[in-house]
């Protein structure tokens, strides 16, 4: 199934044998009479009662596996596909070409989905086209709108960077895109580290579970436990505590001005008594969601305090959601 669609035919005929095993007749009992499948699997709005076919979720899984593989190329037979089908493209804009063989015609029918909801996460942006990569923070249009300008087709998202690498060029961005998009690349942060360009698939709900399972073992093992040392671990996470003594405090938050276009962020380092000891702020361009902007502050503080030679701090944020991705990973 990582290879080759199943045939539709065949995929039909599993299905009527579920079907059989599940709602048929027996000798002793009657089976309960459905309706048709075209009328099951429908939406609620048009009368249905939103079943899932059997040959429905074996094409998503087919073409979801296939397609990833594709795109990310990793494994022998994406790459062998990747320089006869589509060696200077990527997956997500390949063509049927010429004489297509049997199983590229099987692989290409995955492209569609991939599209719907692969995404590029901008790291160095060295291997990232500007046009035609869905590397946007938007689920509607992830990919750039403004027609590209002459000879700039195959240009690299790293080339929109400034000479630092930790921010957008803003006289570059005016020359080639509409305020729209200039908006959408303001709202991608940028890492202080050379991290490489990776691609995930968005609103993947399997993150959701799998944190959501994570923090319940966690709570778990809390509760059942009767060691005072890991009760009083999870403790400190969840109550305030008095500072000791001589040791330090930093306070950070972070504030969006929709009408500027930009976040603003603050830290304040305190000492043991709550007395302020030194403090710092900014602003960075671009709009992002509450959570970014949160991590994003925190980022620029400790870059702050980490110029300043402290080692050892307590950090406090307002930020449930921050927090929990710093010490539980989501």
């Amino acid at each position: 199934m990582q290879v080759f669609a199943l045939p539709k035919l065949f995929c039909e005929e599993l299905e009527r044998m579920m079907n059989s095993f599940w709602w048929g007749n027996s000798n002793s009992t009657a089976g309960i009479n459905w309706k048709s499948w075209d009328r099951l699997y429908v939406g609620k709005g048009a009368s249905g009662i939103v079943f899932a076919r059997c040959i429905n979720i074996i094409y998503l899984y087919w073409q979801n596996k296939v397609g990833g593989h594709l795109l990310i190329q990793i494994l022998l037979f994406a790459r062998i596909y990747k320089a006869k089908y589509f060696p200077s493209t990527s997956f997500l804009e390949a063509k049927m070409g010429n004489n297509p063989s049997y199983t590229w015609r099987n692989k290409l029918s995955s492209q569609d989905l991939i599209k719907k909801g692969a995404r590029i996460r901008v790291g160095t942006g060295n291997f990232v086209r500007i046009w035609g990569s869905p590397w946007l923070i938007n689920d509607d249009c992830p990919v750039i709108s403004s027609p590209p300008c002459l000879s700039l087709e195959e240009s690299i998202v790293n080339s929109l960077k400034t000479a630092t690498s930790t921010s957008w060029d803003m006289g570059i961005l005016r020359d080639l895109f509409s305020e729209v998009d200039i908006a959408k690349i303001q709202a991608i942060p940028l890492s202080r580290s050379n991290v490489a360009d990776v691609w995930y698939w968005n609103d993947d709900h399997r993150v959701i579970v799998s944190a959501a399972l994570s923090f319940l073992a966690r709570w778990k093992s809390v509760r059942a436990s009767s060691d005072s040392t890991l009760i009083a671990q999870y403790s400190q996470l969840r109550f305030w505590q008095k500072l000791v003594a001589g040791s330090l405090k930093c306070n950070i938050d972070a504030t969006i001005f929709e009408g500027y276009n930009c976040i603003g962020y603050e830290g304040v380092l305190r000492d043991d008594a709550s007395e302020m000891v030194v403090a710092t702020n900014g602003i960075l361009s671009g709009l992002h969601p509450p959570h970014v902007a949160e991590a994003l502050g925190m980022r620029e503080v400790l870059s702050w305090l980490k110029e300043l030679n402290i080692q050892e701090i307590e950090i406090e944020s307002d930020s449930l959601q921050l927090i929990n991705a710093l010490c539980f990973g989501f």
